[in-house]
């Protein structure tokens, strides 16, 4: 009888789990319906508002006829309906899709105390008007953020909105802004009204307004603010709070952290091989890496070496094919993320960045007399890699020097491994590593240094049925390998036959490296 009882309980247990199961499913196709809804709803509300709107700011500014002055007071409080009941819809569309999970985030590399300023100064005519003290403490020194800048803009508007809804004439409103090293806080404290410290665990909920507006202000709202501020920090890993009481004023914080350069390359790139799964395209990226940059800070001052890395930017992205081509910076590594690009795009991409950067980096090398070294990698989806990992892994390991030095020529180089040999005085062919090739000379590696102009003669087997050239060539430089018993020699082309000449041009001008 006793195991008949616990089979009946554990019957009982497991019908009471598949019963919470299917009810939960229920709640959630429900509110995904709503979500749904709104969306739509919000969508259909939209069009037809705008036209209004459009419609009555024509006849406001005169471009169909001189209005009476209570046909222009009229239609102003009709315009001011129109801009709230947008605002509406535009809040309703916002926490239907954090709902739904389809914000995605944008992040970009921005300075966060210019973002936070740049919200501050919109509100300063409102600031004026209604006599409140609008003060901004930005930190001393500048700091750069990973966020989605303009979901945050609004996170930072939708604060200092409420703030000046809930503050009388003669008030202040403070905004403080803090680096913490892994993460910064921001907070937005007003002298307002105040909520009741029963009802601030409340604010962030759906639809909930606490308190009444000092009179003469318009706004209502609808309550979905604060939700969608929470929800938009929350994607960005932080949270959001406030700190009240009754007469004493409002402070509102939210915290976000600092995300490494690795978590956001690999998000970026994520979500562009969902892109190129989506449209059944192509996904390329170009890691450039700026070699030494620890030695390269402590050699310079700090900020010198960030504006080294922001003028490299600005010189490549104008060679960029659109603003669609996302282009990501770090300490030290830039990673660009080229849409819609297979193999051989980005080979072409890749040889336009080689210019651009060398020519930044010669004017830099002559401005502070340094040497700076740059490596460049590339790699490609579905081709290469499947997921952001493997993409950054295969870029990184191709990683190959872009000449700035005295060895560079000036011929476009060829980064290959093809076949080749020495002829020596007896005959005898002897195997080398070849590490580029231009119409100009060839770089090979060597286990001692060559003497400055020897000559030589070099056998190449070209791929692709291309063939076998003979030429002869010209020792100009060699430098040693760091951590390598080798030596870097560079070779210039002395002698070598049309036909021949030919040939090479066809191998460095394609896409194949000859590996």
């Amino acid at each position: 009888m006793a195991r008949a009882k616990v089979k009946q309980r554990g019957d009982d247990y497991r019908e009471l789990v598949e019963g919470l199961k299917k009810a939960n499913e229920e709640l959630n196709k429900i509110n995904q319906m709503k979500s749904d809804f709104i969306s739509a709803v919000s969508h259909e509300i939209r069009t037809p508002l705008a036209l209004i709107k459009e419609g009555v700011t024509q006849v406001l500014d005169g471009t169909l006829g001189s209005l009476a002055k209570d046909q222009e007071r009229s239609l102003s409080i009709a315009w001011d309906s129109i801009d709230r009941l947008s605002k509406v819809v535009d809040s309703l569309l916002d926490i239907s899709k954090l709902d739904a999970g389809r914000v995605e985030l944008r992040r970009t590399h921005v300075d966060m105390p210019e973002v936070v300023e740049g919200v501050v100064e919109e509100f300063r005519r409102l600031a004026e008007s209604k006599r409140i003290s609008l003060k901004y403490n930005r930190p001393e020194e500048n700091f750069e953020m990973f966020i989605d800048a303009e979901n945050i803009r609004g996170v930072i508007s939708n604060l200092l909105s409420n703030a000046f809804k809930f503050t009388k004439e003669g008030g202040e409103i403070t905004v403080d802004l803090e680096d913490k090293g892994k993460h910064m806080i921001m907070s937005v404290k007003d002298t307002g009204i105040g909520i009741a410290k029963a009802n601030v665990p409340k604010l962030f909920d759906k639809y909930s307004q606490f308190g009444q507006a000092p009179a003469g202000y318009k706004e209502k709202g609808t309550g979905l603010g604060l939700a969608i501020a929470k929800g938009v920090v929350e994607m960005h890993n932080g949270r959001i709070w406030a700190e009240s009481a009754l007469g004493k004023g409002s402070t509102f914080i939210f915290m976000i952290p600092r995300l490494s350069s690795e978590t956001v390359f690999r998000e970026y790139i994520s979500y562009g091989i969902k892109e190129a799964i989506n449209k059944e395209s192509f996904l390329s990226i170009v890691v450039l890496r700026l070699e030494g940059y620890k030695e390269l800070q402590k050699k310079l001052k700090s900020d010198e070496t960030i504006t080294i890395l922001t003028g490299l930017e600005g010189d490549v992205r104008k060679i960029l094919r659109s603003n669609t081509d996302i282009f990501l910076r770090d300490t030290g590594e830039c990673v660009i993320v080229l849409f819609g690009t297979d193999r051989s795009g980005v080979m072409v991409v890749k040889n336009k960045v080689i210019e651009a950067a060398r020519r930044y980096i010669d004017q830099v090398q002559k401005k502070r007399k340094t040497i700076l070294k740059i490596s460049i990698g590339i790699s490609t989806y579905p081709e290469e890699a499947r997921t952001s990992e493997e993409m950054l892994f295969k870029a990184r390991v191709r990683l190959i020097p872009m000449y700035t030095g005295p060895e560079r020529r000036q011929y476009y180089r060829k980064i290959c491994k093809i076949d080749a040999r020495a002829v020596k005085e007896e005959k005898e062919l002897m195997e080398l590593e070849t590490v580029d090739v231009s119409e100009g000379g060839v770089c090979i590696f060597t286990d001692s240094p060559v003497k400055k102009g020897s000559m030589h003669e070099f056998i190449f087997d070209l791929p692709r049925g291309l063939g076998t050239i003979k030429t002869k060539v010209k020792a100009i430089w060699a430098i040693k390998e760091e951590g390598r018993e080798s030596y870097r020699t560079g070779f210039q082309f002395t002698e070598v036959s049309n036909e021949d000449l030919k040939k090479l041009r066809s191998f460095i001008y394609s896409g194949s490296r000859g590996e």
